[in-house]
């Protein structure tokens, strides 16, 4: 007979279970038996289960036999088929004798209710009397470790916290450095420098960290080690007192201090200037050492005699500025002679290259070419002066393509500032309220009779009768007030004042030369003013805002398309190479050469990516006269230009078709196959053949870079007169050109590259029937057309 379930029953019930759990046995009552088969693809399972309580008819039903045990549910292939418990082995067998009727749960987690966490927790609350009790036996306790603390006691401190290895990793440091910041003052630091370390000298404007520093460093004596394997740093103390060194040492904008400090060299600089404390391993410091003796015993150095130089920059009204060439080349200069009639100076640099270059931009910067000869017309700024002054301003000129020896902020250029074609008078209230009031009555009206003209004439008319434009107009006149004169009136330049200045030239001669015809054009830019003195410096033509107005002319071949047959763009630009040479004046200390021969230009032709080598022209510059016209009433200046040149380099078919005989041309080349024009030929041949060779591809800036470079340092040497003439280049650049036209004028588009910076140039050309007054307008009028 089965027993009643009560609830002391479920009591011992939880507690076997909650017992069973604990040793890792589970067992379930209640279930006959439970079946796994598996047979070909296919798996059942039969779950057999007997209740345990009684039910009306429970007595008639037989009793079920239990075919396996529970322990055998856990026979599975994977896992083992018995687990008996090694340390409690007594609980093995009070499982198997376990009755069938016993119900096995989990343990039960004790629940809580979220009302009794919001509920507030009780404190104990001590009265005065107890804090105050507290706080004195508190106080008494601390007593015990309040004792008066001599100077031997934190001598004897300080003692203690100094290594006992004099090599230190920077992490050691650093806690040695915060403990002795933290743990004393700095009284007691001075006190024990005072007694304990007397070569320390102590100023009162010390801090305790530099009291640390100090006592660290020189009285302990401590050397720091990059990494744990004690790689002791090592130290050195390089002599840079002479100012050469130092300059050297500073020079390329500190390219060798940012080297060494690259592979871990720690640098500092004496505040003297004279010595340079390397620290480090033994490996940098011995590097460091070694390239700085290889610097000095490798410095390339030459002498100079600057004496012609300074005289001729004097009468062009220059000054050669030695600091400021020092500073851009990396050169130092040395003078090393004090003579009335010498100035002789020793130039140092660390490529020799660099004194070559440095040569050429002393002359470069003269901005003198035989020949040539420049004037400016600022009758417009006079003018300006005088009637309106305070419109006339001073404009800065910010271009990184300016060059070296022109500074932008010693520059600017004179422009008048843009005044408002229209004054509003809405400060005028009464007049605006009677303006809007006849205004709305107006509309009213229009409302009114809309619909009979709708029904009249549905489509309105276009075109309004003269009654409404005449009231239209005075409604204007009455609102804006058109302030007559404050439109910028038309430029009016002197067509023949310019025209003499360009014809103020040398005759030139044509014997044993092929002269071409003079050559007159304008030129765009901006005319640059010095702050120092105000007068005019230098004429930038390079305008690269203003381009995107050039693209609105048309081409001035009209028989050429943009756009090819199958609709794609067409590049009608064409390439070349200009190189501008003048005579090397320090070639043999011969100074006057620059001033007596000429100038060359080449042009080089570059088609599919490569250099033509065949294709070229070189041209001396005979006379060049310049005239600067400066408009501040538009935004850009304009340099008017005659040019005459004569080839260098011809054959016979040039020389006949310039309208010269061919008995001309035996007289002056003779029937020799050797001739100055023929060495000239072969020389740029010889230099374009070289630089061609080595494929050197323009579309990159690596190759284009590599191109200039080697066509603006290869010596030039031509004969001229029957004399060998060193030539250097002043400036290459790769020039794209385009020929556009305005008002019948050709106008030349050139994008100009130079390795370092990219320039937008544009200029106009005079045709020969075209009149001076009509070519000084149409500059106006190119200008304008730019500006809007």
């Amino acid at each position: 007979m089965l027993k009643p379930y009560t609830r002391r029953t479920f009591f011992k019930q939880s507690l076997v279970c909650s017992f069973k759990r604990w040793n890792s046995k589970v067992e379930i009552s209640g279930i006959s038996s439970a079946k796994i088969s598996a047979e070909g693809n296919e798996e059942t399972e039969t779950l057999s289960a007997s209740t345990p309580t009684s039910t009306p008819n429970a007595s008639t039903a037989p009793d079920l036999p239990c075919e396996n045990d529970v322990s055998t549910l856990t026979d599975l292939p994977w896992e083992e088929p018995e687990v008996k418990d090694k340390l409690f082995p007594e609980t093995n067998n009070r499982v198997k004798e376990s009755s069938v009727n016993e119900l096995i749960l989990a343990p039960m987690k004790k629940k809580s209710s979220p009302i009794q966490k919001l509920q507030p927790r009780k404190r104990n609350v001590k009265s005065a009397s107890d804090i105050n009790i507290q706080i004195e036996r508190d106080f008494k306790n601390l007593m015990q470790f309040k004792y008066n603390v001599t100077p031997d006691d934190f001598f004897a401190n300080i003692d203690d916290l100094k290594p006992s290895s004099n090599i230190v990793t920077i992490k050691q440091l650093g806690e040695l450095a915060q403990t002795l910041d933290k743990s004393f003052r700095v009284k007691q630091l001075k006190s024990y420098i005072f007694e304990r370390a007397p070569e320390i000298t102590i100023r009162k404007s010390d801090t305790k960290k530099k009291l640390i520093n100090k006592l660290i460093s020189e009285h302990w004596d401590l050397k720091v080690t990059l990494d744990p394997t004690e790689d002791l740093i090592s130290e050195i103390t390089i002599d840079i007192s002479n100012s050469r060194d130092l300059f050297l040492l500073l020079s390329h904008k500190g390219f060798l201090p940012q080297h060494w400090s690259l592979i871990g060299a720690q640098l500092s600089l004496s505040k003297s200037r004279h010595e340079l404390v390397v620290r480090g391993s033994s490996n940098i410091v011995n590097f460091v050492q070694a390239s700085w003796n290889d610097l000095l015993n490798n410095v390339s150095t030459d002498t100079l005699e600057l004496y012609d130089v300074k005289r001729f920059y004097k009468s062009i009204n220059k000054t050669l500025d030695l600091d400021l060439i020092q500073k851009e080349f990396s050169v130092y200069f040395d003078k090393i002679t004090y003579d009335s009639d010498s100035e002789k100076y020793m130039l140092s640099a660390i490529k020799n290259s660099l004194i070559s270059k440095v040569k050429i931009e002393i002359l470069k910067a003269t901005e003198y070419r035989v020949g040539s000869s420049a004037v400016v017309i600022d009758e417009l700024i006079e003018r300006a002066k005088k009637t309106d002054k305070e419109m006339l301003v001073r404009m800065e000129i910010w271009d990184d393509s300016l060059p070296w020896y022109v500074r932008p902020e010693n520059c600017f250029r004179y422009a008048m500032s843009k005044k408002r074609k229209s004054e509003s008078l809405l400060s005028d209230e009464s007049m605006v309220v009677k303006i809007l009031s006849e205004e709305v009555q107006d509309l009213k009206a229009e409302v009114e009779e809309a619909k009979e003209k709708f029904e009249y004439n549905y489509i309105q008319s276009g075109i309004r009768d003269e009654v409404k434009i005449n009231r239209d107009e005075d409604y204007d006149k009455n609102f804006f007030k058109i302030k007559e004169g404050s439109v910028v009136s038309e430029v009016e330049l002197d067509a023949t004042s310019i025209q003499k200045e360009l014809l103020s030239i040398p005759e030139v001669k044509v014997e044993g030369k092929l002269v071409l015809d003079n050559t007159i054009s304008v030129k765009l830019g901006k005319l640059l003013y010095s702050k120092e003195d105000d007068s005019a410096s230098h004429f930038n033509s390079n305008i690269p805002e203003f381009i995107r107005r050039i693209g609105k002319l048309e081409l001035m071949d009209k028989g050429s398309s943009l756009f090819g047959s199958s609709g794609g763009i067409l590049n009608r630009f064409s390439k070349q190479i200009h190189i501008k040479l003048i005579p090397n004046g320090f070639w043999d200390n011969k100074f006057d050469k620059f001033t007596k021969f000429p100038s060359i230009d080449i042009l080089v032709d570059y088609r599919d990516n490569r250099l033509e080598v065949n294709n070229f022209s070189a041209f001396v510059s005979e006379v060049e006269r310049n005239v600067d016209v400066a408009i501040p009433t538009l935004e850009l200046d304009l340099r008017f230009q005659n040019s005459i040149n004569s080839m260098l380099v011809y054959n016979k078919d040039q020389w006949i078709l310039n309208g010269r005989s061919e008995a001309e041309f035996q007289d002056t080349n003779g029937d020799k196959e050797e001739n100055d024009v023929t060495r000239n030929k072969k020389q740029i041949n010889m230099f374009i053949s070289q630089i061609a060779r080595k494929n050197l591809d323009s579309r990159s800036t690596a190759g284009l870079r590599g191109m200039i470079h080697q066509f603006k340092y290869k010596p030039y040497t031509f004969i001229i007169n029957g004399e060998p003439i060193k030539y250097s280049a002043v400036s290459v650049d790769f020039v794209k050109s385009i020929e556009l036209e305005h008002e019948g004028l050709p106008v030349s588009l050139e994008l100009k590259d130079d390795g370092e910076h990219q320039r937008v140039e544009v200029s106009m050309l005079k045709e020969e029937n075209a009149t001076m007054d009509s070519f000084v307008q149409s500059s106006i009028s190119l200008s304008q057309f730019l500006c809007k």
